[in-house]
């Protein structure tokens, strides 16, 4: 059987089952749309703006990392993220991931090596920055001290990552030769395509990419403090341990199940009192917007960046 039909077969069966699943936690149909509907028009502002703050943190990022290659611009990299989030949120299996380098090649002339490298990269930075929210929001201890403690330690670790990362990357990379021989030459060519990725990427990306999951999971957070009637700061951690089970490599399509299942044990391991069914119904109304938003601003993003600044891609540094 062919992988793709594998895939599809997978992808299918956790769809059903996880339908199932939240059919029968979920709060009624009417009674869920009625908790929806009864939200003040502030709180889908607090959220718009949000998701808007992280589509425009990430293109910043997108825009450092490229523009000395490709002359890419703010609203290039804004075209390049909405469609690239929308691609992995519509497509099962995470499959949406190639996008990335996909429209990188097809924009830019990017190599697909080099635009693989990118992502692989990109990605190791989200997972340690929400590694670094999750360190604030769920270590050990309670009160103001021992949070302000817990952001200290954060914030150096981002600067450690956001410096020495960034010459560590250097050093490798000086020390690495720009042409292989034999069978691992294609292999020993992706290692150096990632090391050029991480050295070449401004260390402002670090707060680039702090600012982008912070607004995201805060603007989200409001939906879920709101209809679970839980503290806002409570919502954040759960939407914080929504978007590390959203990252699993096998998942439903547009990660369903998985987001709200990381909402309500993120929640409850804070402390949350709401019941399953509330918690649930709120991630799963946060979760729908999110995907909603994503889609309608990938659906305008050809009238916002209809052509590349720049389809020639500059020399690699060496």
């Amino acid at each position: 059987m062919k992988r793709s039909v594998q895939r599809a077969l997978w992808s299918a069966l956790l769809a059903l089952i996880t339908g199932l699943a939240l059919w029968w936690v979920l709060p009624p149909g009417p009674q869920l749309w009625n908790n929806v509907l009864a939200l003040p028009l502030t709180v889908w502002l607090w959220a718009t703006a949000g998701l808007a703050v992280s589509y425009s943190l990430r293109a910043l990022r997108m825009r450092d990392e490229w523009a000395s290659r490709v002359n890419m611009r703010w609203l290039d990299g804004l075209h390049l993220t909405v469609v690239h989030s929308a691609a992995i949120n519509l497509l099962p299996m995470r499959a949406g991931e190639a996008g990335y380098p996909w429209l990188l090649h097809k924009g830019w002339q990017v190599s697909l090596i080099d635009a693989s490298s990118s992502l692989f990269w990109l990605r190791v930075q989200d997972a340690l920055v929400l590694c670094l929210l999750a360190l604030m929001w769920f270590g050990p201890g309670v009160g103001p001290l021992v949070l302000g403690a817990r952001v200290a330690l954060a914030a150096v670790l981002l600067a450690v990552l956001a410096l020495g990362g960034k010459s560590l990357a250097a050093v490798l990379l000086a020390r690495w030769p720009a042409e292989h021989a034999g069978r691992w030459h294609k292999l020993l060519h992706i290692g150096r395509s990632l090391l050029l990725s991480a050295a070449r990427a401004p260390a402002r990306g670090w707060l680039w990419s702090l600012g982008h999951w912070s607004a995201k999971i805060g603007g989200l957070a409001v939906i879920v403090a709101s209809l679970s009637a839980q503290p806002w700061l409570i919502a954040f951690g759960g939407a914080l341990a929504a978007e590390g089970a959203s990252a699993l490599p096998v998942s439903p399509p547009a990660g369903f199940g998985n987001y709200e299942a990381g909402v309500w044990l993120g929640l409850h391991s804070l402390g949350g009192d709401a019941s399953a069914a509330t918690v649930l119904g709120a991630a799963l109304t946060a979760h729908i917007f999110a995907l909603l938003i994503g889609v309608l601003a990938a659906a305008a993003s050809p009238w916002i960046a209809p052509t590349p600044a720049s389809t020639t891609p500059r020399p690699s540094a060496p």
